[in-house]
């Protein structure tokens, strides 16, 4: 059975069109594998029952609503926005603009304050606290925050530190 698999994938001797329909006939049965076919998928081992496990489920898995999947795509399209807000505000160009610096410190607050607000669902709604706090990619989102908190702490008379060593 692998030796014919193999073969399918060019790891041995290439196979016509013939031999693959005929290996997918023997490994999937006499019916072909249908790609449309629903059956093969599972019932969802959770189902969110409680407004903090309806609330995980929005924020923390994009295939579980229609407001899931808008929820994810808007935090994805903001970190897009983000990183190329932060590449084009070091442009030396753009920095000759008037007013330049103040739309790039616009676009990073509605950002960074949307990510805090998506972070602080995620945080007070999660499941399991200590399963959460040892997942690397919530101290990456956690981490990606902090850099414009400090600069507001660290900041006096208007005048901010430059943190932008520290948001690379």
């Amino acid at each position: 059975m692998w030796n014919k698999v193999d073969n399918l994938f060019g790891l041995g001797k290439r196979s016509s069109a013939a031999e693959v329909k005929k290996v997918k006939k023997e490994t999937t049965g006499s019916k072909m594998l249908d790609i449309f076919d629903d059956s093969r998928f599972k019932e969802p081992e959770f189902v969110p029952t409680t407004k903090r496990e309806i609330l995980w489920a929005i924020v923390d898995d994009p295939t579980y609503s229609e407001l899931s999947r808008l929820v994810s795509t808007v935090i994805m399209t903001l970190i897009m926005i983000s990183c190329m807000s932060f590449i084009l505000e070091n442009d030396p160009n753009l920095k000759k603009i008037e007013g330049g610096k103040q739309v790039f410190q616009v676009i990073e607050t509605v950002c960074v304050i949307i990510f805090s607000v998506e972070f602080a669902l995620r945080v007070s709604s999660t499941p399991d606290y200590c399963a959460f706090f040892t997942d690397l990619l919530n101290w990456i989102d956690l981490i990606a925050v902090l850099p414009f908190y400090l600069q507001l702490v660290l900041s006096n008379d208007g005048e901010g530190v430059d943190t932008a060593y520290v948001r690379v």
